[in-house]
């Protein structure tokens, strides 16, 4: 069954993927590692559907990558909640989304570990999806590699990561690992002009991309999203205009009043990620002219050896966010060499 016609680039994953369908060599277990996206969630959703038996017409629901499988009695998909106190997503996967014998069992249900030790409700195949598996915190990781030692029969597992660092080596290596890079800009392109998108969209859309289909598809199709980046990236290009005191309250507007909150923490890595990007535009400009959007203002007068000074420096502050060190403080010691 062929799971790739709609995925943009990563054709030897589906290929590899389709051929062991065709001749019925199925791991027990997969982990697809890669950038935000990339299309690896995409590739997950087409795969469980291919296993699951699900046709080109039963696709439906484009705004959603699992609709085709979502109702499926015999598919599970895990991923993080929200935390109903506070509204926001919870930092982790506990271990009650495994187990429902865990310290933190669901309210709302058996764990993972229960549904799919139950026979097939329709006598094939079990699927079971794990998005953000690197999100799993010590225990419910534990719990998922006991799954992946002794799996049910018939059940395929599928683990969607960011970050394969952050998983226990032990779980890696019970899977299949597929690495998911970033597509190159040609072929996003190609992918969205056949989608009858406008140059102009197209054109903004991989400017911003950066080898992420995902991206470009959501920009290329809101103009509201659009207008939205537009705004955060002026506001990145003042920065080189403003006083250190403005510069720091863009830092505290963007982590939020609890500058060490994990909410606050990750709005200021998409931040800084979009920094990136356009630091990396200006590069570009200067050693491929033509080949990329030509900077604004407030970078075209900034050396070259000071953009990848920043970018380095830029890139250090969201690896820095990453570990215990005061967010506040990574961010405010980046910001003090914003000088035009």
């Amino acid at each position: 069954m062929m799971i790739g016609d709609d995925i943009i680039g990563h054709q030897k994953i589906v290929r590899f993927l389709e051929q062991s369908l065709s001749e019925g060599k199925l791991a027990h277990a997969y982990l697809f590692v890669g950038p935000p996206h990339a299309g690896k969630t995409k590739v997950a959703a087409r795969f469980a559907a291919a296993l699951l038996g699900r046709t080109e017409s039963q696709r439906v629901g484009p705004e959603d990558d699992f609709a085709a499988v979502r109702t499926h009695p015999d598919f599970f998909l895990l991923e993080r909640e929200v935390d109903d106190e506070t509204g926001k997503m919870k930092r982790d996967i506990g271990i009650g989304a495994i187990s429902s014998e865990g310290r933190e069992a669901r309210a709302d249900g058996p764990g993972l570990l229960e549904r799919v030790s139950q026979s097939a409700f329709l006598g094939g195949r079990k699927v079971a999806v794990v998005l953000e598996a690197d999100h799993l915190n010590a225990s419910s990781a534990n719990a998922m590699l006991k799954l992946l030692e002794e799996p049910p029969r018939e059940t395929i597992f599928i683990l969607v990561a960011a970050q394969e660092q952050r998983l226990p080596t032990t779980v890696v290596s019970r899977t299949v690992l597929l690495r998911f890079g970033l597509v190159p800009e040609a072929e996003i392109r190609k992918a969205l002009l056949a989608r009858g998108l406008s140059s102009d969209d197209t054109a903004f859309a991989l400017s911003y991309a950066n080898g992420r289909p995902g991206v470009a598809l959501a920009l290329a199709g809101d103009g509201e999203a659009r207008d939205a980046l537009r705004e955060r990236s002026a506001r990145f290009h003042a920065l080189f205009s403003s006083t250190v005191p403005e510069r720091f309250a863009v830092a505290r507007d963007l982590l939020g009043k609890n500058k060490s909150g994990y909410d606050g923490k990750e709005q200021m890595k998409e931040e800084l990620a979009l920094w990136l990007s356009l630091l990396r535009r200006a590069l570009l400009a200067r050693y491929l002219p033509g080949d990329a959007a030509a900077p604004f203002d407030s970078l075209a007068r900034i050396s070259t050896s000071k953009l990848l000074a920043l970018a380095d420096r830029t890139a250090q502050a969201k690896r820095d966010l990453d570990m215990n060190i005061n967010p506040a403080l990574a961010v405010e010691n980046l910001l003090l060499a914003f000088e035009a």
